[in-house]
């Protein structure tokens, strides 16, 4: 009996040991696979040998791996590891929580896969031994499709009429082609880009070896009347300017933009494409939000994808191996990228012809593994969808992102993908990236032989050259751009082209209005073509113009001090002149003043006026003696700017001081008498003088000391009104800026003062009355630039009668759209719509003064209009 209880006893701790080893040895097995980072295993034929020799015959291992899956450079691991290791412990507590983050987004991940996965698309895969990858649509797509949209073709099939990639032009079909495209200038860009690429099209589906633009989309016409550009350089704004005048697709930046145009323009919202239906001639400006880092995009989410689509097994046991890898939708992204660049030869050389057989799938699971970009942006796109990130391919322009002007040429037409980000939106991805930037082989020679030294503004100038390969021949068929910069080195676009022929080059630049004064350089620049290389030539012109000069001063004074105001201003923009000296001398007296003009052109100072003893008035009186003076303004004028003058009269009332003091004494012993009378009889009483105070927006007081007020105490305080006498009745209370208004305070009985007020910035403001600091009256006043009013008000009025029912093209004008109109409307209010288009037009087109009759006649003319039956 105690032999079996020992016998049990021993067993039992036998058992015990051998479950304390077991455990053991599967803690240390778990903790020694933590301390790696595994290669994804090979899947399907997908994802080469993980552990490949390198020359050396050393087999990698799996932190250099990773290394690349993530797009980290080795240089920066040592000083990361040394980084990471101040974090380990403090790191250590969270690991938990990251664990559970890392297994959330994988959770989300295979969701995804499998939201996005339709097996209905890919029903015949079996019966017909095809790679299908479809989209919803795809089915009502017919072959004929292809003939009339535009599309990348990755089939390889070289028979078609397809456009090569980077060829001339955006065609139908775009296919891959080893053969270099033409050296041919397309686009002036002015600014520093946010991504080096320019968007053409989108290609949102994919059918049939083909990436197809969506034709549901609806565009959106934006009018753009009225939008405020400036052709300089500027920060955060890219200017486009054609090289020749071109319609259709508009080349934009990728990211969040806002395009600034001066004519029409159809928008599709999704794709952020743009469209000219007529030709774009000048240039167009795209102002952009800073793209985020790739700090922000390592910790963003992606947008919830709208693709449906069927894949094969292999391409599910890839999409299964990524998500197993990856621990965000960045690091998916990154992994992707990686994975083919390890995995797969890109060589654009190679044209691989799929057939039948789907291209992507024949690319990564069948063949020999090496494809053109075009094979590998299309299963970069495609991957990224199956696991639910959003992603498509643009058609554009690659560009340099670090140069503030550049040409782009024919054969820098690029593909690159997008992808779709919650809080940034499409952003580009340059992977797989290559650098079109050519240069031609043979130099050149250009040569401005003339340029006029001096041009008017308001004038034109004439430039005129030759062009010479560097053998001295006469070039024939190039073109010149010309230039003008106050900097040699100064970003800005061109001024006008030239056409070279034989040689030489000629033309006629008309001074722009954005052109001020001073010195530049007339710059002539050879666009490229395949053969020859750009060369300049760099003369200087000056510009110079007119000047105005206007004096605004009371022509009326009493007493010795006058104070003399004007402005002086360029007469071509009308723009004021500001840090230049008028000198003003008057005629008999020994008077010299000189002033400086300031802010807008504006000047003013205070003269002392000494009357001689020998100059005769033209009037006398008890207490003062009247003078006829004339004094001269001058500007002398500079280098650039031409002299002006101005004479003026100005009557002088000299005060005699004696006869003053006793006319003051007299009258105050009248006052004295007559206020004795009042409170004698206490029948009327001096109230205290009110305050009157104009407040703006931001109710800034500004008081007005010369207003006064009497009432009857007896009879309680009055009501007061402000009233505006120069606008009319049933006109709402606007007035222009720099414009004198009336303001008049009326009490019940019909006392009133008046007060002229000029304001000289617009915006909202109101007219406040207190005494002792309650409030009497109070009126409010809008103060606009009549031009935006009218324009404002005429933008309202035509969405009123356009309503749904009315189309107007894009391109229409002002004139186009009154007489489609003629049709529709009674003739009676036909006739009262003309006048209203015309003071429209003048106020969109036209450089007139618009002024308060303008304003007036436009209400009243849409006020008939709409009392018409």
């Amino acid at each position: 009996m105690d032999t079996n209880k020992s016998s049990i006893k021993n067993n039992l701790i036998k058992l015990v040991l051998f479950f304390l080893v077991a455990l053991l040895s599967i803690f240390l097995i778990m903790t020694a696979v933590s301390m790696f980072s595994l290669p994804a295993p090979d899947v399907a034929g997908v994802g080469g040998n993980n552990n490949s020799m390198d020359d050396n015959g050393d087999t990698e291992n799996s932190e250099d791996r990773d290394g690349e899956y993530f797009g980290q450079p080795d240089d920066d691991k040592k000083e990361e590891e040394e980084e990471t290791a101040g974090y380990e412990e403090e790191n250590l507590n969270n690991q938990d929580g990251d664990i559970e983050d890392f297994n959330h987004w994988k959770e989300q991940a295979r969701e995804r896969k499998d939201e996005v996965f339709n097996p209905s698309f890919g029903e015949n895969y079996a019966q017909e031994e095809e790679n299908k990858s479809l989209l919803p649509d795809a089915g009502n797509i017919n072959d004929d499709f292809f003939n009339g949209t535009p599309n990348i073709d990755i089939s390889g099939n070289r028979n078609g009429d397809g456009i090569p990639f980077g060829g001339d032009g955006l065609g139908n079909s775009i296919i891959a082609d080893e053969e270099k495209s033409g050296h041919i200038p397309v686009l002036e860009v002015l600014g520093e880009p946010n991504f080096p690429f320019l968007k053409v099209m989108v290609m949102e589906n994919y059918y049939k070896n083909r990436w197809l633009i969506n034709t549901e989309e609806e565009p959106e016409l934006k009018l753009m009347i009225g939008v405020e550009m400036e052709e300089n350089f500027s920060k955060n704004s890219v200017k486009i300017k054609p090289v020749e005048p071109a319609s259709g697709n508009l080349p934009v930046l990728s990211g969040n933009i806002e395009l600034k145009y001066r004519h029409a323009l159809l928008k599709y919202e999704n794709t952020g494409i743009y469209v000219a239906e007529n030709p774009v001639e000048t240039f167009y400006e795209m102002v952009y939000t800073v793209p985020p880092t790739e700090e922000k995009l390592r910790n963003a989410k992606v947008s919830k994808s709208h693709y449906e689509i069927s894949y094969s097994k292999e391409m599910e046991a890839l999409l299964d191996t990524i998500i197993e890898n990856c621990n965000s939708d960045y690091e998916a992204i990154k992994f992707v990228e990686e994975y083919l660049l390890n995995n797969y030869i890109l060589d654009n050389s190679v044209i691989n012809n799929y057939g039948d057989n789907d291209g992507i799938h024949s690319f990564l699971f069948e063949g020999e593994k090496i494809g053109n970009s075009l094979d590998f942006l299309s299963a970069y796109a495609f991957i990224l969808r199956a696991i639910g990130i959003p992603c498509r391919l643009a058609i554009g322009y690659r560009i340099n992102d670090t140069k503030p002007y550049q040409i782009v040429y024919g054969d820098q037409r690029y593909i690159y993908p997008e992808i779709k980000f919650e809080e940034y939106g499409w952003i580009p991805m340059d992977v797989f990236p290559s650098y079109p930037f050519y240069t031609p082989p043979e130099s050149t020679v250009t040569e401005i032989t003339h340029a006029d030294p001096v041009a008017k503004r308001g004038t034109s100038f004439n430039v005129r050259g030759r062009v010479r390969d560097s053998h001295g021949r006469l070039l024939d068929g190039m073109q010149v751009l010309i230039y003008l910069k106050e900097e040699k080195d100064a970003p800005c676009l061109s001024y006008t082209k030239a056409n070279v022929e034989n040689g030489y080059f000629e033309v006629e630049c008309d001074v722009k209005e954005q052109t001020g004064p001073g010195k530049y350089h007339v710059i002539a620049e050879l666009l490229e073509n395949d053969l020859y290389r750009t060369s300049s030539s760099d003369p200087e012109l000056k510009v110079v113009t007119d000047t105005h000069l206007e004096i605004y001063s009371e022509s009326t004074i009493i007493g010795t001090t006058f104070k003399i105001e004007g402005k002086i201003t360029d007469v071509f923009s009308g723009e004021g002149l500001e840090n230049f000296p008028i000198n003003i001398k008057f005629d008999g007296i020994d008077i010299f003043e000189e002033v400086y003009s300031e802010e807008g052109g504006k000047f003013s100072k205070n003269i002392k006026i000494q009357i001689p003893d020998n100059l005769s008035p033209i009037k006398k009186m008890f207490f003062a003696k009247k003078y006829s003076l004339s004094y001269n303004a001058n500007f002398y004028g500079t280098e650039f700017y031409y002299p002006s003058n101005v004479s003026v009269n100005l009557i002088v009332w000299k005060l005699m001081p004696l006869r003053i003091l006793l006319a003051i004494i007299l009258l105050l012993l009248s006052v004295a008498a007559i206020v004795f009378l009042i409170i004698k009889t206490k029948s009327m009483q001096l109230f205290k003088k009110p305050e009157l105070a104009l407040a703006d927006g931001e109710n800034t007081h500004l008081p007005l000391s010369d207003f006064s007020y009497v009432a009857d105490r007896k009879r309680g305080r009055m009501k007061l009104f402000v009233e505006f006498p120069l606008i009319k009745e049933n006109f709402p209370d606007v007035w222009g800026v720099g414009d004198t208004l009336l303001v008049r305070f009326v009490d019940e009985r019909g006392n009133f003062c008046e007060k002229q007020l000029t304001f000289h910035k617009k915006g909202k403001y109101t007219i406040n009355v207190s005494e002792k600091n309650t409030l009497l009256s109070s009126r409010q006043l809008k103060i606009v630039i009549y031009r935006e009013e009218i324009i404002y008000s005429g933008q309202k009025f035509l969405k009123d009668i356009l309503g749904k029912d009315i189309k107007i093209s894009a391109t229409m004008t002002l004139r186009e759209i009154c007489l489609s109109l003629k049709s529709k409307i009674p003739e009676s209010k036909y006739k009262i719509l003309e006048k209203i288009f015309v003071i429209l037009e003048k106020s969109v087109y036209s450089l007139d003064v618009i002024d308060r009759n303008d304003y007036e006649m436009f209400l009243n003319a849409i006020e008939n209009y709409k009392n018409q039956l």
